[in-house]
């Protein structure tokens, strides 16, 4: 699973990089272009001071019309880099029925040496307006047309579009000259509607019906509020059927041969172009730092985890050696039990044997007494034969050979017997000290 990881955060970040060396995070259409200049007209998101925007990038013939979508009302836009020129503008039309118009839009032709057209973001620096009872629409992007110092004054004023010049004359020198577009997130109605005139709708008349293959999202059409000096007009978007409007910023497409007002913005994008490639190889290196990291803390857990289950092993290996230990002493310890009880059985019987021994010795004793007295009561008669042999030779002393026959007369198994009890007369008392000495143990 950690190398699934691992390999998940490699293949987003090669990805990342990928779009950002295809172009994929620009930060303007522009950069798109440049990146594929077969690219086709659609919504893209931009990037600036690592903020998303959403744009619609309208690629057309020699123009690119760079269109902010008011979904993107909480990040702040650098809008000096969506333009190259601001001589002229291109506005777009939402009627309620779904049909989408354009037109461009500058300032009078009269006026045109005196002054440019202004692009802002919630900023509307040396122009006039907007209105403070509506800036609860905001934020909002502003088109100024003539600055205050040339709108204060009681002169004819007024726009062109399409070719064609709209012209009011500033009745009490009031400054306004402008068309706000709120983002209006809230969706708040206007604190002051205005109303139309043929002058104030000029724009909208001579707008082109876009074909349908053209057409942005609603999320592109802000809510506006166009204000023109004294004497011309106010109006907003729910003073004209509810149509809403957006706000095309133009760069030139062949960068190479622009006109003097596009070399120096193109510059300027060219300088930006170098700031996002220094930022991707920054981003790239610290991607690569952060995977590494990534592999570090693995490889470590790893290895880890790896000596934790050694340990544990080890652990093991010594709670079972202890075990087969503590089996063998105890084999040990019953083999000694066994071998000491073989040997006082041994010695037991041993004893036994002993004592068996000694009563053979104390019933052979026995018997030799019984034996001995037999021979003693023998011997005691014999004696009494003796006694009378002895009168005999006291009376017949002549009589010697009577009594030597007589003397041999004695039975030869007298003799015998009286041998034996000799011979035994001493063993029985050995016998006896043995018997004794066996019957104390």
């Amino acid at each position: 699973m950690p190398q699934l990881k691992r390999c998940a955060f490699i293949f987003i970040s090669c990805a990342f990089i990928n779009k950002l060396v295809a172009g994929q995070y620009a930060s303007s259409c522009m950069e798109f272009y440049q990146t594929d200049s077969s690219i086709s007209s659609g919504e893209y998101m931009i990037y600036q001071n690592g903020n998303s925007i959403k744009v619609y990038c309208s690629f057309e013939e020699e123009w690119i019309y760079t269109y902010i979508s008011k979904d993107s009302y909480n990040t702040s836009v650098d809008i000096s880099k969506l333009y190259s020129t601001n001589d002229f503008a291109k506005l777009r039309i939402l009627f309620s029925s779904g049909t989408q118009k354009e037109v461009i839009v500058e300032n009078l032709l009269q006026l045109q040496n005196s002054s440019t057209l202004y692009f802002g973001y919630n900023s509307n620096i040396y122009y006039q307006g907007p209105t403070l009872r509506n800036t609860n629409m905001a934020p909002y992007l502003f088109l100024g047309f003539l600055p205050i110092s040339l709108a204060k004054e009681k002169s004819e004023q007024g726009y062109r579009a399409a070719k064609q010049d709209f012209i009011f004359t500033n009745c009490d020198a009031s400054p306004n000259s402008y068309i706000t577009f709120y983002y209006n997130p809230n969706k708040t109605y206007p604190g002051i509607v205005g109303s139309s005139s043929n002058f104030m709708n000029g724009w909208i008349t001579r707008s082109s019906t876009l074909n349908s293959s053209k057409h942005m999202g609603n999320e592109f059409y802000f809510d506006f509020e166009m204000n023109m000096g004294g004497c011309g007009g106010f109006m907003t978007s729910y003073s004209v059927n509810n149509i809403s409007a957006a706000l095309g910023l133009p760069v030139y497409k062949d960068y190479t041969q622009t006109p003097t007002t596009v070399t120096s913005t193109t510059t300027a994008l060219s300088t930006a172009s170098i700031k996002w490639i220094i930022v991707s190889i920054l981003v790239f290196i610290i991607m690569i730092i952060v995977t590494a990291l990534v592999i570090i803390v693995a490889v470590c857990h790893r290895k880890k985890r790896a000596k934790n289950l050694k340990h544990c092993q080890i652990h093991q290996i010594t709670i079972a050696t202890e075990r087969i230990d503590s089996s063998d002493y105890n084999v040990i310890n019953y083999n000694e039990m066994t071998n000491e009880t073989r040997t006082t059985q041994r010695q037991a019987q041993n004893i036994k044997t002993s004592i068996e021994k000694e009563d053979n010795l104390c019933n052979k004793y026995e018997t030799l007494s019984t034996n001995r007295n037999t021979v003693e009561h023998i011997y005691e008669s014999d004696s009494i034969h003796t006694n009378q042999y002895e009168s005999l030779t006291k009376q017949q002393e002549l009589d010697e050979h009577t009594y030597e026959s007589t003397e041999h007369a004695l039975p030869l198994s007298m003799e015998q017997e009286l041998c034996q009890y000799q011979s035994l007369t001493s063993p029985p008392e050995s016998d006896k000290h043995v018997y004794a000495s066996t019957a104390s143990s």
